[in-house]
């Protein structure tokens, strides 16, 4: 990948790009590294959205790392209170969490050389890349696959009137179970779950 000097790389995120190079999406899943990411944040308005807790769970051939599953708070001083009701974040455990360069530095580390999983993944990607464009740290462009495309897609042309592909309404459909809904680390282990069910399914 060629970048231009105003496109010049944190190492961390250098390291995570050259790690990626080789991964290839539509790989089956028992020759697969993987890594499920979601992140909680407190408005669906990009231009003042914040980062405030990441959680990330990996996938090793087919099996999830429960081991491996890593979540953080991101530090702020304050936020919105109007997102409280929804992910149940404190202040508290805001002003107790990594500085945002840390958690962010992390997550690249947790993410090299794997294939990046999530659900309604673009808002997420959208979110990271402005937190990486305002700390100057050059472009983020991970090897990905949305499990919300992949229901869309295992329904086909014609889906159900009343079709939900809010995750939660999946693991109902497919059985699985979603704890601590919500929070970055429940939402990232049933997108794990799922992602592993629809490549079953998927032709």
């Amino acid at each position: 990948m060629i970048l231009f000097p105003w496109q010049k790389q944190h190492p961390a995120l250098r390291r995570f790009s050259q790690s990626i190079r080789s991964i290839r999406s539509d790989s089956p899943v028992e020759r697969t590294a993987a890594a499920v990411l979601d992140l909680e944040f407190d408005s669906l308005n990009l231009r003042e959205a914040r980062i405030l807790s990441i959680a990330i769970v990996p996938i090793n051939q087919g099996w999830i790392d429960l081991d491996g599953l890593w979540s953080c708070y991101v530090q702020h001083t304050q936020q919105q209170t109007e997102a409280i009701p929804i992910h149940g974040i404190l202040q508290a455990q805001l002003s107790a969490g990594l500085p945002e360069p840390e958690a962010l530095e992390q997550c690249l580390l947790r993410l090299e050389g794997r294939l990046l999983v999530g659900h309604g993944l673009e808002l997420d990607l959208q979110l990271l890349r402005k937190r990486f464009k305002a700390l100057q740290w050059g472009p983020f462009r991970p090897k990905s696959q949305d499990t919300l495309l992949l229901a869309r897609r295992l329904d086909g042309p014609h889906q159900p009137p009343n079709a939900s592909y809010q995750l939660s309404q999946l693991c109902k459909k497919h059985q699985l179970p979603h704890y601590a809904e919500h929070t970055a680390a429940g939402d990232a282990l049933a997108t794990a779950l799922l992602w592993l069910k629809l490549r079953e399914l998927a032709p």
